[in-house]
This record gives C-alpha cells, sequence and structure tokens, in this order.
C-alpha cells in the first residue's frame, strides 16, 4: 500500500493527490469519525489504482540524465533524428547548435528546473519550422482557417490548446510518440478553430478529418507528460 497523510480541511468535499511519492488525502470538514474512516479508504484505493495505471505508461522525459548524472546524451524523436546534447560550463545558458548535435552552456546561477526547460526550449526552437508547416498543411487541406499563431511549447499537463484568441499550441513532447499521434493533436486543436468546445459537432468535425481518432486517442493515453 502507497505511504498517505491526511489534512483536514474546510472543503465541502474529500479530495486525494498523489504528490512525491505519498496520497494525500484533504478531509472535507463536518465528518464524522465513521464518514472519516469510509472516506479515507475509498481514495486511497481509489489513488492507489491511479498511480499504478499511470505507473504502466510510458513517460516522455529524454532529458533526465542530463538532469542526474550525465553530461552528454544521444536522443532519438520518432521520425528518426538523432541529436546530441552536451553541457558545458558558460557565463549564462544558451544553446548553441553544430549541426543536430547542441552545447548547451549552462550558467552558474542555472538550477535543474531552468535547465530542463532551457532543454525543452531549445528543441522546441529546433523544431517550430517543422511543426508549424504540418499544422499549415493540415489546415489548408482539411479546415481553411487561419491561426492567429502556432507556437511550441513544453506543457506538463496538455499535449496541446488552442486559446480562445485561437492561438494553437503543440507540445514538443510528441517529437517522441508516432508521427499519427502528433497528426491527431493538430487535427484535434484546429477543430477548435471552428467549435471550442468537446460537443458532438467538435467530434464530428475531427472524425471527418482524422477518422482513426479514436485509436489515436487510446494510443496517446499509453504515454504520460513528465513535469517540468
Amino acid at each position: 500500500m502507497l505511504p498517505y497523510r491526511i489534512e483536514r480541511t474546510h472543503n465541502r468535499h474529500s479530495r486525494a493527490v498523489y504528490r512525491n511519492d505519498e496520497i494525500v488525502i484533504r478531509l472535507a470538514r463536518g465528518l464524522t469519525r465513521t464518514e472519516e474512516h469510509s472516506h479515507v479508504a475509498d481514495l486511497v484505493k481509489r489513488m492507489q489504482q491511479i498511480v499504478e495505471k499511470d505507473r504502466k505508461r510510458k513517460c516522455i522525459d529524454p532529458f533526465r540524465p542530463l538532469l542526474e548524472n550525465s553530461s552528454v546524451i544521444d536522443i532519438e524523436t520518432a521520425n528518426g533524428n538523432a541529436h546530441t546534447f552536451a553541457l558545458v560550463a558558460g557565463k549564462r545558458t544558451k544553446a548553441v547548435w553544430d549541426g543536430q548535435d547542441c552545447n548547451m552552456k549552462v550558467g552558474p546561477k542555472t538550477n535543474r528546473s531552468q535547465l530542463h526547460r532551457a532543454l525543452w526550449k531549445t528543441l522546441s526552437q529546433k523544431y517550430k519550422i517543422e511543426i508549424l508547416e504540418r499544422v499549415l498543411l493540415w489546415n489548408d487541406s482539411m479546415f481553411r482557417t487561419q491561426p492567429a499563431d502556432v507556437r511550441v511549447r513544453i506543457a506538463s499537463s496538455q499535449w496541446g490548446s488552442c486559446s480562445p484568441r485561437n492561438v494553437i499550441t503543440i507540445n514538443p513532447a510528441l517529437l517522441f510518440v508516432p508521427e499519427h499521434l502528433l497528426d491527431y493533436v493538430i487535427v484535434h486543436e484546429l477543430a477548435h478553430r471552428k467549435n471550442h468546445n468537446h460537443g458532438k459537432r467538435f467530434w464530428s468535425l475531427v472524425d471527418k478529418t482524422f477518422p482513426q481518432y479514436l485509436e489515436a486517442r487510446r494510443s496517446l493515453r499509453t504515454y504520460k507528460l513528465h513535469q517540468v
């Protein structure tokens, strides 16, 4: 059983979160002792099921070795592009590309989280034009709308998004999954240009454009995003 701790709150409903290898049970206000025991047992059971399921998913975290003990790593994207990333000391954090390889100069005040984001930002910039062209190809052939902007930006909870201002954002973690899953996310976000919810019209448009979308959704659920 996973370790857990209890927090008593003034919330109306009891909830649970998993953080730092521990389940945190946040109990609602006004519960009897019997109700507390029932809520804890139920939430711990459900959270353990969620955590076990999550552990079976493949985490996309190619830069993890650089954050732990490696100074040089080789990564390969789903379409077969190979890159070597090397960390070198520098006055400030800056990426220097040499063909397909990158020397990441790391400033003395750069912490682990900042380095992680810098690595993803560097990869995002490398592939921005390629992803932009892929978005425009789908848009021009199927949707014929005009996104306000297309951005490539790492996130810990979303594969992509379409803002109310019609700015489409694609997660560069999709570079490490089969390319048809990247296409699905692109189609999904472009469909939001015409339907900003997940209603029947939205899914009908996705289905018309990308008939294998259900399979793609299931496949995408076998992956998980890392924490940046």
